[in-house]
């Protein structure tokens, strides 16, 4: 069993759970999508540079929010996107934590919510990612393993 990994986002405590199984249904997801070593990434007005992510919609599962996030503020399209585990936020609500190849990354579209997207591998996320930390690292780490 792997401990969970715990840190801070926003300020706030916030812990990562190697399960698929939450304590209650998600209502956020994050699309940790990986092209060999690198991840795509979108700079979001607001946020910075983060995963695709995002809430999940009335009527609209878990999956099918990480497929429509991965559109909106990427533009891409990921092979074999699944749960990995969850993150339980401070204010007790849950995140669900996706990973999956690349399958399509075209240019940058206007219609995208980012105002750039990137792949970018462990050497180039820590420059880059908001609030980056050693949290951060260890579930894009543990999302390479998967």
């Amino acid at each position: 069993m792997v401990e969970p990994v715990r840190g801070s986002w926003a300020g706030q405590p916030i812990t990562f759970h190697l399960s698929l199984e939450p304590p209650r249904p998600p209502s956020y997801v994050l699309a940790f999508v990986r092209s060999g070593d690198c991840f795509v990434v979108a700079d979001i007005p607001g946020r910075g540079w983060c995963v695709p992510s995002g809430h999940i919609e009335a009527g609209e599962t878990a999956l099918e929010a990480a497929e429509r996030e991965l559109m909106e503020e990427a533009g891409t399209v990921a092979k074999d996107l699944r749960p990995f585990g969850y993150f339980q936020l401070h204010s007790e609500e849950v995140a669900m934590a996706f990973v999956g190849e690349l399958l399509t990354f075209p240019p940058h579209s206007s219609d995208s919510r980012s105002s750039q997207t990137s792949l970018m591998g462990l050497d180039e996320l820590p420059e880059h990612y908001a609030e980056w930390s050693g949290f951060y690292e260890s579930i894009f780490r543990l999302a390479l393993q998967l």
